[in-house]
């Protein structure tokens, strides 16, 4: 049955007008949100309602909070040869080697890898692994990453595509490599799985959470698929061709892998990468989301750069102290819930200096630091954009595609009008899928463009192919269920 109360809220998260009103007070209220699981049930709180409600609107010490949760995995998937149950990121050895094991290896080398079962989660798939690899940090540190690679029942034997989930959390245990196991899943897989494509899924914010770090993401990515070329020496699947995709979160990881690849992994041979809903440039997106819906991926954001780049304890000595404990929660939560806990705050009332903030050293630095552009990809680019993005500013995405264009990238750019950011992930589907059928069996390469007016009137991804009607209903059911959260009926 369709719930009412979750349509209104879902059409209140996907509506850039209702973020717009949510930041110059004309929201109030938002709708009832019946999600009766790990402490998410009844009534988000704007700061609007914090007075009435009697706290002090000016001090987020003492706004109220979601209750920490556990992601318990679903009793029907197992991991490991044994068949054992799965534990969380945190306490599960797998995702913890010992570093004198990987400490000389090459980035991308392979560490393990283990078998996984979610055919009860995701029945398309008909064999899983997970793999833990040799990465990198920002900085060039060592680590060590998982990512689950999925067969599905009708691969075609030649295709992968390395897919970047958007985890935007700062939780080790929302890795998409647990949280599928959970029930939890991205209703973009289904579409590219039933296309016939072999998919791996890096946990590209590792283990120091490092959202917002498209460094440290994007090694993780080319990282992920160098291992999984070597892991076709040891498990029973192949493949000849290589694409990657992601969006939002996952467009972050691989946007700056494309701009990374041709110095940090140029032996990979990749056929075209797609990403959309573009992080172009923190300091645009945090003046954007701040105060509005998705406020939380800014406080987010700040404490993935910090744990990243080491420099935590310049974060909690910038904080209020009476601020610290309810800042500190965003690290308890995944997507959806931070969303709900810090939905339409001022993020800069955090700090004892406000918005000024930007301006210490660090985190401008590192702000300087994670921003596009530095490099032009060299593989064939789609890319695309909702005009009406309130997380992801459009022109700062249009001002990239003008880059790419005018130093030699070949780029198909699709602007979707009159959405935003959420809505756009199901919008692009058909453009997406086609243009990476393209890329894998034609060896699809776009026309130079002068710039991203030229790329948007000429893109040839705008009509669907007959097959990908299935994978868009998919995606879109999905999508609607709950925003992404399936097992929560409508």
């Amino acid at each position: 049955m369709w719930d009412p109360y979750k349509l209104l809220a879902a059409s209140v998260f996907t509506d850039p007008l209702a973020n717009e009103n949510v930041k110059n007070g004309t929201l109030t209220e938002l709708p009832y949100i019946p999600i009766d699981r790990y402490g998410i049930n009844g009534q988000p709180m704007l700061p609007a309602q914090f007075e009435l409600a009697g706290f002090d609107k000016n001090e987020p010490g003492t706004w109220p909070m979601l209750q920490p949760f556990y992601f318990p995995a679903s009793p029907f998937t197992w991991v490991g040869d044994d068949h054992h149950y799965p534990q969380p990121p945190t306490s599960d050895p797998f995702y913890w080697p010992n570093i004198s094991i990987y400490w000389d290896m090459a980035n991308g080398e392979l560490i393990d890898f283990r078998p996984v079962d979610v055919r009860a989660v995701m029945p398309e798939v008909r064999r899983a692994w997970q793999i833990s690899y040799r990465s990198e940090f920002a900085e060039g540190a060592p680590t060590a990453d998982v990512a689950t690679i999925l067969i599905p029942e009708n691969y075609n034997g030649r295709h992968l595509l390395c897919y970047a989930p958007y985890q935007d959390s700062v939780n080790f245990d929302c890795s998409p490599s647990y949280a599928y196991l959970t029930g939890l899943r991205d209703p973009s897989v289904d579409a590219l799985l039933i296309q016939g494509w072999a998919v791996v899924m890096p946990d590209h914010q590792g283990k120091r959470n490092s959202f917002g770090s498209g460094y440290r993401s994007g090694k993780s990515v080319l990282d992920s698929i160098r291992a999984t070329i070597e892991a076709q020496e040891y498990l029973p699947f192949s493949f000849e061709k290589i694409a990657m995709t992601g969006y939002s979160g996952g467009a972050i990881a691989i946007g700056y892998a494309s701009e990374l690849q041709s110095e940090y992994a140029p032996e990979l041979d990749i056929c075209g990468s797609a990403f959309g809903g573009v992080i172009v440039d923190l300091n645009a997106t945090l003046s954007v989301i701040n105060k509005g819906l998705f406020s939380a991926y800014a406080l987010g954001g700040f404490y993935g750069l910090a744990q990243e780049c080491q420099i935590m304890d310049i974060l909690e000595a910038s904080l209020k102290d009476n601020a610290k404990t309810r800042a500190n929660e965003i690290q308890n939560h995944c997507l959806i819930w931070d969303v709900l806990d810090y939905v339409g705050q001022d993020i800069f009332a955090y700090f004892k200096d406000g918005p000024a903030v930007l301006n210490q050293d660090d985190f401008r630095r590192v702000l300087e630091r994670e921003r596009m552009g530095f490099n032009t990809p060299s593989m064939p680019l789609f890319i695309y954009q909702a005009d009406s993005d309130e997380i992801a500013p459009a022109e700062k995405v249009n001002g990239l595609v003008d880059f790419y264009c005018q130093n030699g990238a070949r780029v198909d750019y699709h602007m979707d009008s009159q959405i935003g950011h959420l809505l756009e992930a199901v919008a692009a589907t058909p453009a997406l899928i086609k243009f990476l059928h393209k890329c894998f069996e034609e060896n699809y390469v776009p026309d130079l463009y002068p710039d991203h007016i030229a790329s948007i009137q000429a893109n040839a991804m705008d009509v669907p192919l007959m097959d990908d009607i299935d994978a868009i209903s998919r995606k879109a059911y999905n999508f609607w269920k709950g925003l992404g959260l399936p097992y929560i009926p409508l």
